[in-house]
């Protein structure tokens, strides 16, 4: 996963598909991140590698924006593909978080 820290807006990027194989890794690493950068008051999820989000991976996008909210942080998810977006106009992220597609 890379990561890039701006004075207060921590940007994270998985590699990889939010599917069911790949998530306990994915929220390992994370959880992991956003506990070292309690301190950001902004947190945004590049999605740009991701096309498909399975029953784990929403789950997972649920939890963390719940998690940050809970601890007055900002979360967005940005550069989302079609693919992306139509889970996530499916699934009411964006009356839950910004949800910005690629090229925006």
């Amino acid at each position: 996963m890379k990561t890039n820290r701006d004075k207060e807006t921590l940007t994270l990027k998985p590699r990889g598909d939010l599917v069911d194989s790949d998530i306990v890794e994915m929220r390992d690493d994370l959880l992991m991140h956003l506990e070292n950068n309690m301190d950001a008051s902004r947190f945004v999820l590049d999605v740009s590698d991701i096309e498909a989000v399975g029953p784990l991976g929403v789950n997972l996008l649920i939890g963390l924006f719940k998690e940050l909210t809970a601890n007055l942080k900002t979360f967005e998810v940005i550069e989302a593909s079609e693919n992306f977006m139509k889970a996530a106009n499916f699934f009411k992220f964006t009356k839950l978080f910004n949800v910005k597609e690629a090229g925006e």
